[in-house]
């Protein structure tokens, strides 16, 4: 795919990977492993998408800013989901609760930050107004 995106357009690639909190990818490997294959086959940025919290992140995150030389990426959830008796997710997360661990996120290296599931514009709006 990044050699896919690199022959059709001149624009960053930034790559992001759904992992278990314990940096397990879903299809196999760690995202220990997977970063840095996706830095040297030329992705610009590399990180994390979906599936935890900030607040399960912050080891994960340093150790990626320790290996990458490219800007790493920080895109969790609201929290861990629960199903509601309606089988809704629920999130467990508020968005000064969110924005509050993403900015430890940003302390550990995390440098492209925004929310998958279960955030909302004031979720980004409180991670903004928390950095600034």
């Amino acid at each position: 795919v990044i050699d896919a995106a690199h022959a059709v357009c001149d624009l960053p690639i930034l790559c992001s990977l759904t992992m278990q909190a314990d940096g397990s990818l879903f299809f196999g490997g760690n995202i220990f492993e997977t970063a840095p294959m996706l830095e040297e086959m030329g992705a610009d940025a590399v990180g994390i998408n979906c599936s935890t919290g900030p607040d399960q992140l912050e080891n994960i995150i340093q150790n990626l800013a320790g290996s990458l030389s490219v800007p790493v990426i920080a895109k969790p959830n609201a929290g861990m989901p629960v199903i509601d008796e309606k089988g809704n997710a629920v999130y467990s997360m508020n968005a000064e609760d969110f924005a509050s661990y993403m900015k430890v996120l940003i302390e550990s290296g995390a440098s492209v930050v925004g929310g998958c599931c279960g955030t909302t514009p004031a979720f980004i709006k409180a991670l903004h107004d928390s950095i600034r």
